[in-house]
C-alpha cells in the first residue's frame, strides 16, 4: 500500500485537495470533531500530503506529521 501513495502521491494530493468529497464533507467533519488545537500537540498519523498538518499548525498547533510514504511526508514538508 505504501509503495502505491508513494508512486501516485502527487496525483493523490491534487485529487483529495479540493474535491467536493474531501473539501465539503469528510475535512470539515473531522475538523469538527477534533475540536480546537491552539496550543496543543498534535500527531496526524497517515498525514498523507499533509492536509490536515497545514491546518493544525495555522490553527496553532505542534504538529508531528508521520506517514508510510516518504514522498507524502515530502508534500507534507513542502506544505
Amino acid at each position: 500500500m505504501g509503495e502505491m501513495y508513494t508512486k501516485h502521491a502527487d496525483k493523490y494530493a491534487e485529487a483529495i485537495e479540493n474535491n467536493a468529497y474531501n473539501a465539503l464533507y469528510e475535512r470539515p467533519s473531522t475538523l469538527a470533531l477534533v475540536g480546537d488545537v491552539n496550543n496543543k500537540r498534535v500527531l496526524d498519523l497517515g498525514c498523507g500530503p499533509g492536509v490536515y498538518a497545514e491546518l493544525f499548525a495555522k490553527q496553532g498547533a505542534a504538529v508531528t506529521a508521520i506517514d508510510l510514504s516518504e514522498e507524502m511526508v515530502a508534500l507534507t514538508q513542502r506544505r
